[in-house]
């Protein structure tokens, strides 16, 4: 609001907007009644019809701002959602990579040492079923068997 100004539009159009919404009479007693306008400091009365006509382009406006400003928060958090899933998925690729590639290094484990034991003895198999999930131990285990069969 512009008070150094003689007439504020603004002011003009939001108590021509108050006016035109309060449909009842003012009760004094209601704490929701509105002020009474102070006279000296109101415009003349020719202002009506332009006042209204304000009041309704400037909601027009509000409204359309508003819509615009719905719009880009919309956009925003479809973005965002849209971020969120995309690195749910990646995680959970990695996941299931990470997974893959133990489970590949466990077979090749179990291939190695099932290679060595050429089926003779049940035990071997067991132990090779009871590998750890750290496929470099697995490996490692493999290949020291691979050594004491060499010598």
């Amino acid at each position: 609001m512009h008070h150094h100004h003689p007439v504020s539009t603004s002011a003009i159009a939001v108590q021509s907007f108050r006016a035109s919404t309060v449909s009842c009479p003012a009760d004094p007693n209601s704490q929701m009644a509105p002020k009474p306008i102070d006279q000296s400091t109101y415009v003349p009365k020719q202002v009506d019809s332009t006042t209204a006509n304000y009041t309704e382009v400037h909601h027009r406006q509000f409204i359309a701002e508003s819509a615009r400003e719905q719009e880009r928060i919309a956009e925003l958090t479809m973005k965002k959602r849209l971020q969120e899933a995309e690195q749910a998925r990646l995680k959970r690729v990695t996941e299931r990579n990470d997974a893959l590639s133990k489970k590949t290094a466990k077979k090749a484990a179990r291939r190695a040492k099932r290679k060595q034991a050429k089926g003779a003895a049940n035990g071997q198999v067991s132990s090779a079923a009871k590998t750890s999930a750290d496929p470099a131990e697995d490996s490692g285990a493999a290949a020291e068997q691979k050594t004491t069969e060499v010598k």
